[in-house]
């Protein structure tokens, strides 16, 4: 009989502490649960953002401090506040990184309420600022002289603000050798910076973003970005009369264009229109709005059949820079006015 009676005990004990778990399970006023997280779990965790949980009754606040863990261990301030317990790093969090935060079931409500198991947060930080593209690209050759630099970055490295707040934003860019130009933010990620009045022809321009640089979500360029690029040589790509040509009129203007703004001074000085017998023409020089071009008219009527050089005495200088590839005496067009009249 004694033997069957404690049998009985053994069986009956396990059913009532079972229905004893299930009745707290059921039973919300005996469950502390959290509610709530800032951020929530897969949100980008600010690199100096705390992380608060939010939970659904006041909490004991004395068992915070052993029930709380972050990994990896980062030190920092951690309060309790009513039924919100917040976690403050000291000096941020590591960028790109995935941080877990864990509660285990040592943390109790005000009432006495617990968790029923391990409450587990995931969250990673934001990454590294990034260069994702420049133009122009690196290496690249013969770029205009009125090209503009673009530089596209991987995240809001400004705010979002007025034309009014443009000076205030910060100039990545260090250009070697320095340029005059204007900076603007395209948008919060975007950056381009125009020269002027121009980039120097045939010259090789270094441009470089220094480490440290800091985006608007605290993530920072972890090493110093560069690439260089090369400007094109000045030079003539257009001319009337072009070289070869005949019959051309008496009365015909000379007009030359060039690859970018030119110094007017120097080109006018260096300028030569000739016959074959080596005598040069006057005239006056009449230049386009931009600097890249000019129309010589000659003072006096040319000469019929008679042989033209259109030559630069030494290489005539751009505006912001570089020469005209020749040192001396380079010839542009050579031409053949029209011959006297004649029955044909």
């Amino acid at each position: 009989m004694g033997h069957r009676l404690r049998w009985l005990f053994f069986l009956v004990l396990p059913i009532m502490l079972g229905a004893s778990l299930v009745t707290a399970q059921d039973d919300p006023a005996r469950v502390l649960q959290v509610v709530d997280s800032a951020p929530l779990m897969g949100e980008e965790l600010g690199l100096d953002d705390p992380i608060t949980l939010f939970f659904d009754r006041d909490l004991d606040c004395a068992t915070v401090e052993t029930a709380f863990s972050i990994t990896p261990q980062v030190d920092g301030d951690l309060t309790c506040d009513a039924t919100r317990l917040t976690f403050t790093p000291s000096n941020g969090f590591d960028s790109a990184t995935t941080y877990i935060v864990t509660l285990d079931e040592s943390l109790r409500g005000a009432d006495g309420a617990q968790l029923l198991e391990p409450y587990t947060l995931t969250l990673a930080t934001s990454g590294f600022l990034q260069v994702t593209q420049v133009l122009p690209d690196a290496g690249t050759q013969d770029v205009a002289t009125d090209a503009v630099i673009t530089v596209i970055f991987n995240r809001p490295v400004v705010p979002l603000g007025s034309v009014e707040d443009m000076a205030n934003l910060p100039d990545p860019l260090t250009i070697i050798p320095e340029v005059p130009g204007v900076g603007e933010w395209l948008n919060t990620a975007i950056y381009t910076f125009t020269p002027d009045p121009a980039w120097a022809g045939g010259t090789m321009y270094e441009v470089v973003i220094e480490a440290g640089l800091e985006a608007v979500d605290g993530a920072t360029l972890p090493s110093t970005y560069g690439w260089s690029f090369s400007t094109e040589m000045p030079r003539v790509i257009g001319v009337i009369p072009e070289d070869a040509s005949g019959a051309v009129p008496l009365d015909q203007t000379i007009q030359m264009t060039f690859n970018q703004p030119m110094d007017q001074a120097s080109v006018e000085e260096a300028f030569e229109l000739v016959v074959n017998e080596g005598t040069t023409i006057v005239g006056e020089f009449e230049w386009a709005e931009d600097g890249m071009g000019f129309r010589f008219t000659p003072d006096d009527l040319l000469t019929l059949n008679t042989t033209y050089q259109l030559n630069f005495r030494e290489s005539p200088r751009a505006l912001a820079g570089g020469i005209l590839p020749g040192e001396r005496n380079i010839r542009v067009s050579t031409f053949v006015t029209v011959p006297p009249p004649a029955i044909i």
